[in-house]
């Protein structure tokens, strides 16, 4: 089969080449995840989760060979439970700085596009360093999740939107038949502006409205109905 120049067989699965790794400093990976929902996916800053890997006998222990924010962007995979973002269905990675993953490259030979496929877990013997390799701690080292970092992390930046979050609780039968009526009566369901009522008001509404329709019900005998049917 002949092939171009720019051909690579390790993409297709022609060689698998594992490799072992840490994650760096959060701070050069944060800005990648936002919390919350953006109503257009084309100003969506970042790509989701993508971490910064420094990898096993690739890239050298020490920052000044080689920064964290040169490192490869290194991309997860996940079971096939986990979904893969289609339809709302997905999966969030629980990995932190520090964290000793492990993969494989996508690009085979080339390894420029590494896939973790899985994490080292710690225990409570395992030494943890309170720094990352960008604040005086030794990558390849233990470190813990809230070691210090570079860039501090703000609380807004984990922080969901309001815009996001479940503000209103779900009402009760009584409430929610309360609010059909008012609807049904043009009233709304009560939440502020010109047609929203007081609770006494709003319930000697219903009460008028639902005892007007029982005694137009009432009235209505059969004979009636007979009636009213020859004239419509």
């Amino acid at each position: 089969m002949e092939v171009g120049s720019l051909f690579n067989s390790g993409i297709l699965g022609q060689s698998f080449n594992w490799w072992m790794g840490q994650i760096a400093d959060d701070s050069t990976w944060r800005e990648n995840i936002n919390a919350g929902k953006f109503e257009n996916k084309e100003g969506v800053p970042g790509w989701g989760y993508r971490y910064k890997v420094r990898i096993m006998g690739l890239h050298d222990r020490a920052t000044e060979v080689i920064e964290s924010e040169e490192l490869p962007w290194a991309t997860v995979m996940y079971p096939i439970t986990g979904g893969g973002g289609q339809a709302g269905a997905f999966a969030t990675p629980a990995l932190r700085q520090g964290n000793v993953v492990y993969g494989f490259f996508m690009d085979g030979g080339q390894e420029q596009v590494p896939v973790i496929m899985g994490v080292l877990g710690n225990n409570l013997q395992t030494k943890l360093q309170t720094k990352t390799e960008l604040t005086g701690g030794l990558a390849y080292s233990g470190v813990s999740g809230y070691a210090e970092t570079e860039k501090p992390k703000l609380e807004a930046e984990d922080k969901v939107p309001d815009s996001d979050m479940t503000i209103s609780k779900p009402g009760s039968k009584e409430q929610n038949i309360e609010k059909s009526a008012l609807s049904m009566m043009g009233l709304g369901g009560g939440g502020g502006g010109t047609n929203s009522l007081t609770e006494q008001a709003k319930t000697k509404t219903i009460r008028t409205y639902i005892g007007d329709g029982l005694q137009e019900l009432v009235g209505r005998t059969p004979a009636r109905l007979r009636r009213d049917d020859q004239y419509n």
